[in-house]
């Protein structure tokens, strides 16, 4: 039996799929500028649970990131890689 395709919506209970609506994707040049930026003030102010937190919204972000080019690919994979060492270091280090 073949798969449904059907995009992720942003309002389940609508039943109209004319009124539904997309979810949200974040871009990955928006995702790096801001909450990276936030993730390394938290790190630099010693707030490391705040980090920790703020590392993994991004690692689940990317997951989800649409990118366009196959170098940004390339560069998600090697963020996924360093963002999945940096919160598993703070979780055993600081048990947070």
């Amino acid at each position: 039996m073949p798969s449904i395709m059907l995009p992720v919506r942003r309002n389940p209970s609508e039943s109209d799929q004319r009124k539904a609506l997309p979810v949200l994707v974040k871009n990955f040049q928006s995702l790096i500028s801001k909450e990276l930026q936030d993730a390394y003030k938290a790190t630099t102010s010693n707030k490391i649970t705040e980090a920790c937190t703020l590392f993994r919204g991004i690692l689940h972000s990317l997951l989800l990131t649409v990118v366009t080019q196959s170098s940004e690919a390339e560069e998600v994979r090697s963020w996924k890689a360093m963002f999945r060492v940096r919160t598993c270091s703070y979780w055993f280090t600081f048990k947070v």
